[in-house]
């Protein structure tokens, strides 16, 4: 609360998105404001998406709503607050990588809540949705929490493993086309790939403490292959457009340097 407080903070925020609201046309389509945030950014993530909404009501903006995504966040506040704000801000995700330490604590009972759905992620390309209580207690590691898995970079590789596992048998129903439409629809993914198929085949940096999940690849080609034959292996997936959007996540993955199926 304090960082966001902070220097006024607040403020500045809730009034800058104000002024970018109000200067849209009268008769504009609806708008959702994006809010995301890692670690004490996603718990500030929550803050600011419950002030701007607060805000936006105030205001009679029923055309604009805010939606949060928080990334290994901690909980943010009572049971009140949770309440107060699952009804302020409802399109609200916390996405949890497997046993992530700074997730699991700071709840002391009943004294903090979590606010939004839970989607709770892992390497091996598992993803669990607003599970139960029994389903979240199962999930939790006997063996300990993980600092390792709190990492920005663990998120990263956790999240593109749920991804491309959409083409495997964990894949959900109709996950493969979800994808295609995904890569198809976004800018910025489309332009990766225009990128890197001109430019360099360099993969991304990893931190070390993230190497001995990530291998990175000495060549993109050489990813490729590896991703390609378990694909072939799988059988997987049958149609024209489950093909296209195979393609397109294994040179995704590749450009990203992830070496994602072990030998």
């Amino acid at each position: 609360m304090k960082s966001w407080l902070a220097g006024a903070l607040n403020v500045k925020v809730v009034n800058r998105i104000m002024q970018l609201v109000s200067s849209r046309k009268p008769a504009a389509c609806d708008l959702e404001i994006l809010v995301t945030g890692h670690s004490l950014g996603g718990a500030l993530a929550t803050l600011a998406a419950y002030d701007i909404q607060k805000r936006l009501q105030e205001a009679g903006q029923a055309k604009v709503h805010a939606v949060c995504y928080s990334f290994g966040a901690p909980r943010t506040g009572n049971h009140a607050f949770a309440k107060d704000y699952n009804q302020m801000v409802p399109d609200t995700w916390s996405i949890i990588n497997d046993q992530d330490i700074v997730t699991r604590g700071a709840k002391f009972l009943v004294l903090y809540k979590r606010t939004g759905k839970r989607a709770i992620v892992d390497g091996l390309g598992r993803l669990m949705v607003s599970p139960t209580l029994m389903e979240a207690s199962v999930q939790q590691n006997t063996a300990g929490q993980s600092m390792e898995h709190h990492f920005l970079a663990s998120y990263h590789h956790a999240i593109l493993s749920v991804v491309l596992a959409q083409f495997g048998p964990k894949g959900f129903k109709d996950g493969m086309e979800g994808i295609v439409k995904l890569v198809e629809a976004s800018p910025y993914l489309k332009g990766l790939l225009e990128t890197h198929a001109i430019g360099g085949n360099e993969a991304l940096a990893r931190p070390a403490c993230c190497r001995k999940r990530l291998s990175i690849p000495s060549t993109r080609s050489n990813a490729t292959q590896r991703l390609l034959s378990h694909q072939a292996n799988q059988q997987k997936p049958a149609t024209k457009q489950a093909k296209k959007g195979w393609a397109l996540a294994v040179e995704l993955f590749a450009i990203l340097g992830f070496e994602t199926f072990s030998n």
